[in-house]
This record gives C-alpha cells, sequence and structure tokens, in this order.
C-alpha cells in the first residue's frame, strides 16, 4: 500500500496523525462498511406560508459509547472521526391561520432602552486615526490569517510545479491591501500602468512601496481559504463561496461589533457592480445597478452596514421562505430587543410577521396582495385616492390598504390603524410642486379652466355657442363700464387709478378693476394685493425667476470652489488623464483619455487630444 501525503487526503483528520491511521488501518481487517440507517424525513408543505419551523434542523456530533459492535465492523470513517452523526429532523407543526377584524389593535412597543451608537472600545482609541479605525474591521488576526493561507497556497504550487519562492510577511500584505485602495482612489486602466516608465502614468509613491513583480506575485497567490479541502460540487456541503467564506464571515461580524444598532433598522438588498461572467452574477432591471452580485443587508437609519450575506443564487433544489430565512439569518440577535424593523415585500408574508412579533422584533413592510393569510379589501375602482382600508387579526397585526396613484398594502405587527399623519409630498422632480407651477407660479389649468370664465358660470356651458354668447355679454359690460374720456384725461397713473376703482364700485359693487393694467374684472373674479390674476400670475413669474437664477449662481459658485478645492491648478502643455463617464462609454472603450492642456480661456481648460 502506497502512503499518502497529509495534503493529499481527500478527508479531514480529527484528533488523529497520518502514523496513527496507518497504524488503525493495519490493526484491522478490511470489512464492507455497515449501511446506515436512512435518516428521518419531514414532508414539507406546497405554500411556504403553510408551515414554520419551530427549531432550526442542526446536526449533533456524539461520541459512540455502544459496547456491543466492536470497532472492526464499523466504516472506516467512524475509526477516523471517532464519532456517529446523529440527525436531528426538524419539528414542524401545522399553521392556523389568523382571523381578521376591526375590533382588535396590535400591541405597542415599549421603549427603546438598550444602547446604540459608537461602542466604547472605538471611542477609547487613543489617538484614532483613520488607520486605527480601519484595523477594527480588517484586523490583525486577519491578515495574519491571509499571510498563512497565501504561503500554503504558494507552498502547495511549489510541491506541483518545483519553482520557489518569498513568503510574505504581515507587513507586506498590509502594504498590498494599502495599495490596493489607493489603486481604487486614483484610477488607471491597467495596475502596470502605475509602475510604466513614462513620467505622466508612473506612480513613484507605489514604486517606492513595492516592486511590479512582487504586487504581481501577490496578486496571483493571495488565498483566504485552503483549495485542499474544498468540498466537491456534488456534495451536499458545497459552497460556491468556500475560497471567500472566511472574509465574508469575519467582515460581517466586525461591522456588527463596530455600531451598536438603533432603535430603526431595515432590511434590502444592494447590488456590487460585476460585467465579468460569474454565475453568482444577478441581473435586476429595475435597480440602478442592473447586473452584478446581490448582497442581503441590514442597516441602520443612519445608513451603517450592520450585517451582509452574499447571495450566491438558485440552490439544486427549489427553496422555499427565501425571504423569511434572510429575514431571520440578519437579525438572528435583535431577538428581544424591541427593534423597529422595515422590510419590503420581497421579505413579506404573515408566518413571517407573526413569527417576529413573538421573537421580540416589531416589524413593517410592503406586502403582495397576491400572499396567502391576506384579509379580502375593497376592489380599488371603489376608493379615491388617499382613502385607506385597515383590517386586524388576532395575532397581533395589522393590515392596511391605502390608494395613491396606485394601491399599497402594508402588514405591521405594532402600528395602531386609526392614527392617521399626515406628511409634504414631494414630486418626482423634487421640488415639491410640478414644474409648471415652478415656472408660472400657480397651478396648471387645461381647457375651459385657462379662459378666465367664473367657475359659477362654467357649470352651465353645454356647446361652443354658449361659450362665444358668454364672452361676447362679458365684453359688452366691460365696454360699458369703461369711461371713454377717462384715458385722455389720465395724467398721474397713481393718482386716477383709485379714482377709477371707486367710481366702478359705485355703479356695480361687485365688479372691481385692476390696480395694474386697469382692466374690468369679470363678475366674480377675485383680486389678490389690488391685482388680477394675469398680473399677479406674471409676478409670480419674475419672482420664480429671480430665485432660480439665484439658486443657479449659488450652485454653480459651490461647484466652482469644491473643483478648486479637489483638483490643483494645471499649466499649460500639461497631460491630463479625463474619466469618461459611463453613459457616454461604449462597451469595450477606455474608461480614461490622454489629453493635452492647449489653452485656459473664461477659466476653463482646452484640451487637445490626437485623433
Amino acid at each position: 500500500m502506497s502512503r499518502l501525503g497529509k495534503d493529499e487526503l481527500p478527508f479531514r483528520l480529527v484528533d488523529m496523525n497520518v502514523e496513527e491511521l496507518y497504524r488503525e488501518i493495519e490493526d484491522f481487517e478490511i470489512v464492507e462498511p455497515i449501511p446506515s440507517e436512512p435518516e428521518s424525513e419531514v414532508e414539507e408543505s406546497d405554500t411556504e406560508e403553510a408551515t414554520y419551523f419551530e427549531n432550526q434542523p442542526e446536526i449533533c456530533m456524539s461520541e459512540s459509547d455502544d459496547d456491543s459492535d466492536s470497532e472492526s465492523d464499523l466504516p472506516l470513517a467512524s475509526l477516523i472521526r471517532k464519532v456517529t452523526p446523529i440527525v436531528t429532523p426538524n419539528i414542524t407543526q401545522a399553521y392556523s391561520p389568523p382571523t381578521w377584524s376591526n375590533t382588535t389593535k396590535p400591541t405597542a412597543p415599549p421603549i427603546f432602552t438598550h444602547p446604540s451608537g459608537v461602542p466604547d472600545f472605538i471611542r477609547n482609541i487613543e489617538n484614532p486615526t483613520s488607520y486605527k479605525i480601519f484595523q477594527e474591521f480588517i484586523t490583525n488576526n486577519f491578515v495574519e490569517h491571509l499571510v498563512f493561507q497565501t504561503n500554503l497556497y504558494a507552498e502547495q504550487k511549489k510541491t506541483s510545479s518545483g519553482k520557489n519562492y518569498i513568503p510574505t510577511t504581515a507587513k507586506e500584505m498590509n502594504t498590498f491591501l494599502g495599495i490596493n485602495l489607493l489603486m481604487a482612489i486614483k484610477r488607471s486602466p491597467s495596475y502596470k500602468d502605475y509602475w510604466f516608465s513614462a513620467p505622466d502614468l508612473n506612480d513613484p509613491y507605489i514604486c517606492r512601496l513595492m516592486s511590479l513583480k512582487r504586487f504581481s506575485w501577490l496578486l496571483s497567490h493571495i488565498h483566504v481559504n485552503n483549495n485542499a479541502v474544498m468540498p466537491e460540487r456534488s456534495s451536499p456541503n458545497y459552497d460556491k463561496l468556500f475560497k471567500l467564506r472566511p472574509m465574508i464571515i469575519t467582515l460581517s461580524e466586525n461591522f456588527e461589533k463596530c455600531l451598536l444598532p438603533s432603535q430603526q433598522l431595515a432590511v434590502d438588498e444592494s447590488m456590487i457592480k460585476f460585467k465579468g461572467r460569474s454565475s453568482l452574477k444577478q441581473y435586476m432591471p429595475k435597480k440602478p445597478i442592473k447586473r452584478g452580485y446581490k448582497v442581503w443587508i441590514l442597516a441602520d437609519k443612519s445608513g451603517y452596514c450592520l450585517k451582509f450575506d452574499l447571495y450566491t443564487g438558485k440552490a439544486d433544489t427549489q427553496e422555499k421562505c427565501l425571504g423569511s430565512r434572510v429575514i431571520n439569518h440578519l437579525t438572528c440577535h435583535l431577538r428581544g430587543k424591541d427593534h423597529l424593523l422595515y422590510f419590503d415585500n420581497f421579505f413579506c408574508n404573515v408566518p413571517l410577521m407573526e413569527d417576529l412579533k413573538r421573537k421580540g422584533i416589531h416589524a413593517v413592510a410592503t406586502v403582495n396582495i397576491s400572499r396567502r393569510y391576506l384579509p379580502k379589501f375593497k376592489p380599488d375602482k371603489t376608493m379615491n385616492r388617499g382613502e385607506y382600508q385597515w383590517f386586524t387579526s388576532n395575532t397581533d397585526l395589522a393590515a392596511i390598504k391605502w390608494k395613491d396613484k396606485r394601491s399599497v398594502h402594508m402588514i405591521s405587527n405594532y402600528h395602531d390603524p386609526e392614527i392617521v399623519t399626515e406628511v409634504k409630498r414631494k414630486e418626482k422632480n423634487g421640488i415639491g410642486r410640478s414644474p409648471y407651477e415652478a415656472m408660472f407660479g400657480c397651478p396648471a389649468r387645461v381647457g375651459q379652466a385657462s379662459a378666465g370664465i367664473p367657475h359659477d358660470l362654467m357649470n352651465h356651458l353645454a356647446t361652443e355657442e354658449d361659450i362665444e354668447n358668454l364672452q361676447k355679454e362679458m365684453e359688452g359690460e366691460s365696454n360699458d363700464l369703461e369711461d371713454p374720456n377717462s384715458h385722455g384725461e389720465r395724467e398721474d397713473e397713481e393718482n386716477t387709478v383709485p379714482e377709477t376703482v371707486d367710481a366702478v364700485r359705485t355703479e356695480s359693487n361687485e365688479d372691481v378693476v385692476c390696480g395694474q393694467c386697469y382692466t374690468v374684472l369679470p363678475l366674480g373674479e377675485e383680486v389678490n394685493n389690488g391685482k388680477c390674476l394675469n398680473c399677479e400670475r406674471q409676478g409670480n413669474i419674475v419672482n420664480e425667476r429671480k430665485r432660480s437664477r439665484e439658486s443657479l449662481e449659488k450652485q454653480a459658485t459651490k461647484m466652482l470652489k469644491l473643483s478648486k478645492k479637489k483638483f490643483s491648478e494645471v499649466q499649460v502643455r500639461t497631460t491630463v488623464r479625463v474619466l469618461i463617464p459611463d453613459v457616454d462609454r461604449a462597451r469595450g472603450s477606455p474608461r480614461n483619455v490622454l489629453a493635452v492642456v492647449g489653452s485656459v480661456e473664461d477659466g476653463l481648460y482646452k484640451l487637445c487630444m490626437c485623433s
């Protein structure tokens, strides 16, 4: 029998070395392994809300104390591990749907008393710097782990190829990580350009830290996990992120440790931009970043990422309750602390909201109306915009339907649906009003409403002849009220306007004359500050344009100040690198272009490029 090296074993030894293993094998006869008993199976429901699990499945490893069988009758795997795997079956119970009514109300959450914010060990750092804060996330232990795994991979390659190498150190690994962070800030088409001999591309700071050859060697050999123990693709323990799993776990734990969560938290999905080839890449057309890696994130109200996990795609078997699994995984450390959790309809369902309530997590989320166990709401056609309908359940939930431009359905396990709060909403342009109103200073009026006809007379119009007759009557009344000799005798407009207005009001108490354009207003027309509607609208237009011009000047001044602060002044005949925006760059085109400053005109640089 030929002996294998330690790194060539297809399994992992527990409390035994290679020599002890071969002595055990030589002492016993080779026998056929006894087939293990089939594991107990639990029948799953057809829907994700039909059942929920009281206890999560776990694998227990217990020592074998059965004296009836000799060690020679046991499989080789049991001899190696000296333990017998025992699988605990899932304990399920039938789910009883809630009963909806309008009589009960959810229990309000208690006052949040848990500490939040920056923890004490961060505040107590002596002479805090950016590097010391960075070391709380990328710790020295993790850097030592990177050094060990990188040298291990280099040793494995040496065994197969015979090439010698210089082992890396923690100091060199920190330098390598710092160079990568600097390259993300100071971008270049290729990492080799930083060591380029041309003075316009060469970076002397990076060149002094590390040579190109050594950087390339670290870039090709850096490892986070041992490839020799990676499970096979057909194994049930196969993990697509096996090579990165230690780093993901370390970063997630450090993120959670470096900030105590506030009361209000949110769970959502985020995208890491990536357009290469990978089985983990996802396509989400409604996201700003459409292609990349999907990440589940638990975020604080300040935007800080408390916990995260990468989505590895669909499993071989269809996974049920994906949203519930993600919520339970990200919030397992928040149970019983009375946090307020927010998420969207991708994760939300009725059994999940009830389960979070039992665990002391108060949640509110939008919900898809196609989910099971929801109450029956009124149709959209019978509801006006701003109207809402609510139900409460015997399981301390509140289901609400609010009619906006489209219907919005929500579930909460702590809100009182009878409490109504009014908020000021903004339009899509973010200025709180329509573009027409921002430009002309009044709401847009379309059709007959823009003709200046009083609303009480407009309701009696049925044909175009009625509109013409009404306009002729209004013009005739206006001509009768005007004095034909008043225009020739008017020498001082400011003195004659009040007399004209008083004369009109004496003859008819309902009609008035505009104090700016001197026109007689139609019957029922309202005035504001002595001005008609058209004059007031023109004044609002002038004021809005003035404010817009002042805002643009202020914004331009701020942008120029930031630009001068961020970028230093460039002399003529200097080579500069210009970043091409993604919207203007074709697929396969370079991300940057090199140009020469030809001249400076009106504070702007005129660039010259070779065509």
